[in-house]
């Protein structure tokens, strides 16, 4: 590794500044990150190995609505104790609109949707309005598409879209 490389990552990775105080003896600090870099470097190797052994695909919340249901009851205890608020559930509409949400940004996005409702919540049941879930566009869709065929996909759409808008009876 040339000297400017090492000089560089040992910044990085042990905030060591390298000042040269002459030409033979580097300073203290710089040799002991090299012993350092030299005495773990099997170790560090081995760790990262170690680390991409085994790879776990979990889907995203949008495929597994049945995980909302208990996601939201935990976050909702944890939040309440955590603020001291005496909430004691989450009312039925509520739970349906969290199942309808698409959750873009997964658990997060609704450990936070829940945290938020908490802080801002007076009533001891957490309603639908307590939420504040990004634009409706992003609810999943009530469309069931069961053909690949393209003019009904497009008949559904626009069927579905003016109902939205005009109320419109079919």
């Amino acid at each position: 590794m040339p000297c400017s490389l090492v000089k560089w990552w040992l910044f990085q990775r042990y905030k060591v500044h390298y000042q040269s105080y002459s030409f033979n003896q580097p300073p203290f600090h710089f040799t002991f990150g090299l012993f350092l870099l030299a005495r773990y470097r099997s170790m560090f190797l081995l760790l990262q190995k170690s680390i991409n052994t085994v790879e776990i695909h979990l889907p995203p919340l949008r495929e597994r609505t049945g995980d909302v249901p208990l996601l939201t009851n935990h976050f909702v205890k944890h939040n309440a104790k955590k603020y001291k608020k005496s909430i004691k559930g989450i009312s039925s509409a509520a739970m349906k609109t969290l199942n309808q949400y698409s959750w873009p940004g997964n658990v997060r996005e609704l450990q936070h949707a829940i945290e938020r409702a908490i802080i801002l919540s007076d009533s001891e049941i957490l309603q639908p309005e307590n939420f504040i879930l990004s634009s409706p566009k992003k609810m999943r869709s009530e469309i069931k598409i069961d053909t690949l065929n393209l003019e009904d996909v497009e008949k559904a759409i626009i069927t579905k879209a003016m109902k939205k808008q005009f109320q419109y009876q079919v």
